[in-house]
């Protein structure tokens, strides 16, 4: 038993001192990146933490005044698909900001920094900039002038993270949009992509506040965002290394209205490894087996309703630790708020809600097996969790809605740009599948499309064998838009794809909260 606590203790500070270590290596990415940005996020603040980009906004932006005659301030969640990553290279991140311009604060799951391929460009074109300011002393004065076009040209094609991205789009529609990222990646147990957590925040209504919670267990003087301690010290037991990701969190407030919010991104698939698996179970459930555990309970949610009720007690405890307690959990849940487990938090934590109770993210196919249309929609995920007795500014059955972007007006925004398809179907002769025909201008359409798009990378370099070449095929390029985002749009079963391509996977969900009063 002595060696068994003895090792525990050694793992777990094993992984503090790694999650330390990785916070520093993001620091001082932050501060390249600070550097390349060159003002153009507005100052912008490396901690170990997290990440506050145009961090002034507030001082410069904030009005009370403004902010009161809202009456609310609009809180929203929204999975974004892993903006950034190669896999949605197609993504339209003016229409993602346009879309996200509707809310006050924005809680985005799936950012991920700069990665794979992306990642080794950006490497190559540092390195060659380094060597080409190692050379400039000993030029003459018209081979430095060559040089230092060189490292500009090169400075540019470095590629940003798409959470800078979509931030750098948001502030073309409102400047006091502000951005507080979480310092370090995190990811299941085989991902191959780990990811950030950051809330995106209007500071013109909305300001940014000290987290008490984050001030006392981190013991540091800025403190507006952390990840959660689930250590023996500050939670009563060792749990931190039994989830996929850890929730985000960050204090706000608009006019009278303070409030914290909690960002979580809770874990798809359960680990494989069986004891890690009774892990998981014990510590949540107090059992060894997740069939002891009761009704909603399978293989495919004790690992999801595990991180859920440890996130549910961190937010109890803090309740009873500090003054705040309007507590907001919100984000990509992977379970249905009409799971009966639910119900057993429900008693537990008396007061607590789930809202949102439709399907909020994304169907490919038009319609099902047995020819039942899917809207486009599929699984019931994104939520907000709260105590709306405590927190009655958000209180009300029509308080939390889904922006449905396949059906609302927005859809037209979209198809104006990409919809390429007609509604008439038939059945192909030779593969049998349903398809639709191509509208009257749809090829047309698509040509120009991907003919702008080529002409942005034209002047794409990148670094191979210590040479400036192209960076891309440009053939290969087109191909893969068309494959992408246009011929999925003839086929019944990739019907609805090229919202997943240009937007996201997931459907936002938002909340009008009152910020006219506040209780604590």
């Amino acid at each position: 038993m002595l060696l068994r606590k003895s090792l525990a203790l050694a793992l777990f500070a094993l992984t503090f001192a790694f999650q330390s270590l990785a916070g520093q290596v993001e620091v001082q990415e932050c501060e390249e990146l600070k550097d390349l940005l060159s003002g153009s996020l507005g100052s912008i603040d490396c901690e170990i933490n997290y990440h506050h980009f145009n961090s002034k906004s507030s001082q410069k932006y904030y009005n009370y005044k403004r902010a009161l005659s809202q009456k609310n301030v609009r809180i929203s969640t929204f999975n974004v698909y892993q903006a950034g990553s190669s896999r949605t290279e197609f993504k339209d991140l003016e229409l993602v900001a346009k879309m996200m311009n509707h809310w006050d604060v924005v809680g985005a799951t799936e950012l991920v920094s700069v990665i794979g391929i992306d990642k080794k460009h950006n490497e190559g074109i540092q390195e060659y900039i380094k060597n080409l300011e190692a050379e400039i002393p000993s030029l003459s004065q018209s081979e430095k002038a060559e040089h230092r076009r060189t490292i500009k040209k090169l400075r540019g094609q470095i590629v940003l993270p798409g959470y800078v991205d979509i931030l750098l789009e948001l502030r073309k529609l409102d400047p006091s949009w502000s951005l507080i990222v979480s310092s370090t990646e995190e990811g299941a147990e085989n991902a191959t992509i780990k990811e950030l957590g950051g809330f995106y925040y209007r500071a013109a209504v909305v300001q940014p506040q000290e987290n008490e919670y984050c001030a006392k267990f981190y013991n540091t003087s800025k403190a507006l965002g952390c990840y959660p301690r689930f250590d023996k010290k500050t939670y009563g037991k060792d749990v931190a290394h039994l989830f996929a990701r850890r929730p985000f969190m960050a204090n706000f407030k608009s006019a009278k209205f303070d409030f914290s919010l909690i960002l979580t991104h809770i874990v798809f698939n359960a680990p494989s490894d069986e004891e890690f698996r009774k892990e998981i179970i014990q510590a949540a459930y107090g059992v060894d087996e997740y069939t002891e555990v009761g009704e909603g309970i399978s293989s495919r949610t004790f690992a999801r309703f595990a991180e859920v009720s440890h996130i549910l007690e961190m937010m109890a405890q803090s309740r009873k630790r500090f003054k705040e307690q309007d507590l907001i959990l919100l984000g990509d849940f992977n379970l249905e708020s009409d799971n009966p487990y639910w119900n057993v938090l429900f008693e537990k934590y008396k007061g607590i809600e789930v809202k949102i109770d439709k399907p909020t993210s994304l169907a490919q196919s038009k319609t099902l097996a047995d020819d039942t249309e899917t809207e486009g929609t599929s699984n019931n995920y994104d939520h907000f969790v709260l105590d709306t007795n405590e927190t009655y500014q958000c209180a009300g059955k029509n308080s939390a809605k889904i922006f449905n972007f396949i059906e609302n007006s927005f859809r037209n925004i979209i198809d104006k740009k990409y919809l390429i398809r007609t509604e008439k179907s038939y059945i192909d002769e030779e593969s049998g599948l349903k398809m639709f025909y191509l509208s009257k201008y749809g090829k047309e359409k698509a040509i120009d499309s991907v003919d702008r798009f080529m002409k942005s990378l034209e002047d794409k370099v990148t670094i191979k064998r210590n040479q400036i070449v192209p960076r891309y095929d440009l053939d290969v390029k087109a191909e893969d838009m068309i494959r992408k985002l246009y011929e999925p749009q003839l086929y019944e079963r990739s019907y609805y794809r090229y919202f997943q391509e240009t937007i996201s996977d997931h459907l936002p969900v938002y909340m009008n909260c009152s910020n006219t009063t506040d209780n604590d």
